[in-house]
């Protein structure tokens, strides 16, 4: 993939963090709904839906680094990836530490310590799990690319079987008690993230808006249902139900790009190009906002989730594009001008080592 924008996949992120939003700001449970009705089923269902962002994240992510490089292209392609995704997942996890130990700082070493172990794996448990999972997936793409976009019609379909099987009996295990030992390496989100390479040349892909709109919709609503009545161990993960309406959806997604520069285009792309700092920071916003309006959810979970979900988005949005344009520009400048000397060194001892063999022969 080039570097320039695809805007039908600013469509497919710019939803999804939409989505990943509205998703947390969803009533709790025991949130008033109607009467002495409570919200367990109104947020249930609409888990359903909303969780959908992870898988479609992760698939689009499959669908931009899931390619075989050239002769000489992994250096280009692995400082991209530290620059778009390691280097501003350091920078939020900084915000993050001083967030936690202000004002107690205690000592500087202290502080060092702490921001080491968050960047090592502390905070992998929090919000930061998408981006602890994501960097691994990127940087063993280029080798699975060729196997997986090279294959054959009928090794992509019984690759799609492979990983619904696992996924299902995974699913039911789980939900059932009855063990299932048998390992499958690529499963959970690394299905998704290597299922994105493919999908757009799936049959699925086939289906007209109107199927694709009918066939999630009423997956999700089944999910919901059955998760409701019991299967919600892994729900929202690994549910064939959730997978297939994921899948749905992120097609679908990509197929509603306006073209022209509408509005919408605009709104979407600009969520989407601030799509990785709004996930990071939209939580960091949550956690001041939500205990303000708690109170809500006891007059109406739905009310609740219409005040709290604008406002989360908004605040993390300009909270986003703040840190964007400061501290991870400041990094990323700083990495280019470190990878600009060490490239030309490298290239500097190539062309040495070069002329040294030209002169020994």
């Amino acid at each position: 993939m080039s570097g320039k924008r695809l805007p039908k996949y600013d469509w497919v992120r710019g939803i999804a963090i939409i989505f990943v939003v509205m998703v947390h700001c969803l009533p709790p449970y025991e949130a008033r709904l109607a009467g002495s009705i409570s919200c367990r089923s109104y947020t249930t269902l609409f888990q359903s839906l909303f969780f959908t962002c992870n898988a479609i994240f992760f698939m689009l992510s499959g669908r931009l680094n899931m390619r075989v490089l050239q002769e000489g292209e992994w250096r280009s392609y692995y400082g991209k990836k530290v620059r778009g995704i390691l280097l501003p997942t350091l920078v939020f996890l900084l915000i993050y530490t001083v967030r936690d130990l202000f004002p107690a700082f205690v000592s500087p070493g202290f502080f060092l310590k702490t921001l080491a172990l968050n960047s090592l794996g502390a905070m992998s448990h929090g919000i930061f799990w998408f981006a602890f999972k994501l960097f691994g997936m990127v940087l063993v793409a280029p080798f699975l690319a060729p196997a997986l976009t090279q294959s054959s019609r009928e090794l992509r379909r019984a690759f799609f079987l492979l990983c619904a099987l696992w996924t299902a009996s995974c699913f039911i295990s789980a939900n059932t008690g009855i063990e299932f030992g048998w390992q499958f390496p690529i499963k959970d989100h690394f299905a998704f993230f290597c299922i994105g390479a493919l999908i757009e040349d799936s049959r699925l892909n086939s289906l007209s808006n109107k199927q694709l709109l009918l066939l999630a919709f009423f997956s999700a609503l089944a999910n919901g249902v059955i998760a409701y009545f019991g299967w919600s161990s892994g729900a929202f993960d690994i549910s064939p139900l959730y997978a297939i309406a994921a899948l749905c959806l992120y097609l679908l997604f990509q197929r509603l790009d306006i073209k022209g520069g509408s509005a919408v285009d605009v709104v979407l792309a600009f969520l989407s190009k601030h799509s990785f700092g709004i996930y990071l920071m939209h939580w960091f916003v949550y956690e001041m906002v939500q205990p303000r309006l708690a109170f809500l959810a006891a007059v109406w979970g739905p009310l609740y989730q219409l005040c709290l979900t604008p406002l989360v988005l908004v605040l993390g949005v300009a909270a986003a594009v703040l840190v964007d344009e400061t501290l991870v520009k400041a990094a990323q400048g700083l990495f280019d001008r470190i990878q600009r000397r060490t490239s030309r060194f490298l290239d500097a001892r190539y062309s040495y080592a070069n002329t040294a063999n030209d002169k020994d022969r």
